[in-house]
């Protein structure tokens, strides 16, 4: 199962619950979760590492926003940049990923 999830750094935490949840409901399902993400320290990259070598047959990929991908947009309302990540991994999940489910 292809799992996609976008974060900044504001949301990194709220992002790990939804993974452990995610991974300890569906612990004999083959999960590779892409994870769109901006703003991470190396401490935060490396938990994400540990999480993910505590789980058989889940996989975390971090896909790494640039400053440069997001040039032009503005966050407004309630809506951060972040929100606009969805966007943008059209260009950077893998071709041979047929199928994705998008959390919001």
């Amino acid at each position: 199962m292809n799992i996609m999830i976008a974060a900044d750094k504001n949301y990194f935490f709220p992002a790990v619950t939804l993974i452990v949840s995610l991974f300890h409901n569906h612990p004999d399902k083959q999960i590779i979760l892409y994870f769109l993400c901006s703003g991470f320290s190396q401490e935060e990259y490396i938990r994400l590492e540990k999480l993910e070598k505590r789980y058989e047959n889940k996989q975390i990929i971090c896909l790494d926003i640039t400053e440069e991908q997001t040039k032009g947009l503005h966050s407004f309302g309630r809506f951060s940049v972040g929100a606009f990540y969805r966007i943008l991994a059209l260009d950077m999940i893998p071709e041979e990923v047929d199928r994705i489910f998008i959390v919001p």
